[in-house]
């Protein structure tokens, strides 16, 4: 590969790979090829979103339109054309091909549109480009890979991928990792926010994270294979998100042969969780995040504790899970609850399943 770069023909040949579609000219592609290390990068990448752009294009056609055989023909040529701009990388077919599919954001062209992607080259404290709803759980991505690949590779953190033993609400211990090895990609099946409350982080956790994350586990435990739990870096708004990691050539004739053979058992689409009584996750998730509550001073609790609530009816429109039955859920899992939210529970009533929502009016998300 060329030491010597021409700037300004750099950018030229950067502009018109997001002026056109379809494969460059043999002599633009022996350019690229020629490029120094991280402009070549930027170049893969510039292909990636090429294609991309490529493959939403043709799903505005016709299925007999006629340019759609040219299209699927320029396409299969730009694809050649990446897989020989990998190789300069050591990727392989399989890695380029997940770098394209990390390029949508989800699996949704392969029928899972419920399961988000990344990939070790992720491993910079913040998925990536990799982007979520934390109210659905929704995967999505917008930033081309070409601006993604601009930052400099070997800035990145060498991350620790050794594995570790945790317990999943409701399986029991299971073997997690929390960033990827070289070569490895991780399959995302739900994710959860930090909020600011009370200049406090606060996870608000979905109903069915715990669900998901069983689901995961119970797949890893199938393939062998080992689960992802990892969050981003920052104090405020940190997302976690919880999946299961392999290699590219695992994809499609373990993973989605098995996601297909048993959807009741891996799937996270609503169609699925909508079958799942999640009473006791959802309690299960407030009572620890109550019992976390009773390391701050009794008056501040109170009204991390409303405003809690409050987030929680605000993003997920829940029921609350009544004192009585959090009460019982907590002496079940051994969880010792603050003394000034015990004393307002009154033990001789009828266990009811839930409590109205509290009125909201006195306390104020600052």
């Amino acid at each position: 590969m060329s030491e010597h770069l021409d700037p300004a023909r750099f950018e030229a040949f950067r502009h018109d790979l997001q002026k056109e579609l379809g494969p460059v000219s043999e002599k633009d592609f022996a350019f690229a090829l020629d490029l120094p290390d991280k402009e070549r990068r930027i170049a893969y990448g510039a292909f990636i979103d090429r294609y991309h752009e490529m493959f939403q294009s043709t799903k505005m056609l016709r299925p007999r339109d006629r340019s759609t055989n040219q299209i699927d023909l320029d396409r299969d040529s730009l694809h050649k054309q990446l897989i020989a701009l990998g190789k300069t990388f050591d990727k392989s077919k399989a890695e380029v091909q997940f770098d394209l599919i990390r390029r949508e954001g989800n699996l949704a062209d392969y029928g899972f549109p419920e399961l988000g992607v990344i990939s070790y080259e992720d491993n910079d404290g913040w998925f990536g480009a990799q982007e979520v709803d934390t109210r659905t759980q929704k995967f999505y991505r917008e930033t081309p890979e070409a601006k993604m690949n601009e930052h400099d590779r070997a800035e990145r953190w060498e991350p620790d991928t050794t594995p570790e033993v945790l317990p999943v609400p409701g399986l029991g211990d299971v073997s997690h990792v929390h960033a990827l090895a070289e070569g490895e990609v991780a399959v995302l099946f739900g994710a959860y926010v930090d909020e600011d409350l009370m200049n406090d982080p606060v996870a608000i956790i979905p109903p069915d994270f715990n669900e998901r994350w069983r689901r995961a586990s119970k797949l890893a435990l199938k393939l062998g294979l080992q689960v992802f739990l990892d969050r981003t870096m920052q104090y405020h708004g940190a997302v976690t998100v919880v999946g299961v990691a392999l290699k590219p050539e695992q994809l499609e004739d373990e993973f989605f042969r098995e996601m297909k053979k048993h959807p009741e058992t891996y799937r996270v689409c609503s169609a699925e969780l909508e079958k799942v009584d999640l009473d006791e996750d959802r309690t299960r998730i407030i009572v620890e995040v109550l019992q976390e509550f009773s390391r701050v001073r009794q008056e501040k609790a109170k009204q991390l504790w409303e405003l809690y609530i409050q987030e929680r009816h605000e993003k997920f429109n829940e029921p609350v899970p009544s004192q009585k039955n959090l009460l019982k859920q907590a002496r079940a899992l051994g969880v010792t609850l603050p003394d000034w939210w015990k004393e307002s529970v009154d033990e001789g009533d009828e266990l009811d399943a839930y409590d109205k929502y509290p009125s909201f009016k006195s306390t104020h998300r600052p």
